[in-house]
């Protein structure tokens, strides 16, 4: 921490603010430390290939513009968590939400794609 030696007062109120920019702009971090580990993937990962296909899947189902490959999309997601069998669990919190959102938002064709959908994971995940 640096401090200037002038300090402001009546004495020297005209003098030039960088006398004294060091004590009003310094500050301390006191963050907490952060004692886990960040999971980064790698192309090496065992997750790293499912994991983006699947973002990018998501990112396409959350686009409305673009809802005509919806069902698509929902299918594609099913036959990734089909083929990790019980590993899929670690995906199934970002999927499963959207999917009941998309199922209350949608027409009664896509409802009724989007349930088969559903209950095929949950027939992967037990």
């Amino acid at each position: 921490l640096i401090f200037s030696e002038v300090l402001l007062d009546e004495e020297n109120v005209d003098s030039p603010s960088y006398f004294f920019m060091y004590e009003q702009s310094a500050m301390k971090s006191l963050s907490e430390p952060f004692f886990g580990e960040i999971p980064r993937l790698l192309p090496n990962s065992e997750e790293y290939y499912p994991q983006i296909t699947i973002n990018a899947l998501m990112r396409l189902l959350k686009d409305n513009s673009i809802s005509i490959h919806h069902s698509a999309a929902a299918q594609t997601i099913v036959i990734i968590l089909r083929t990790l069998g019980i590993s899929c669990v670690v995906y199934l919190d970002q999927v499963v939400p959207h999917l009941i959102k998309m199922i209350r938002g949608s027409n009664s064709g896509l409802q009724e794609s989007l349930l088969q959908q559903l209950s095929i994971i949950i027939s992967i995940a037990n």
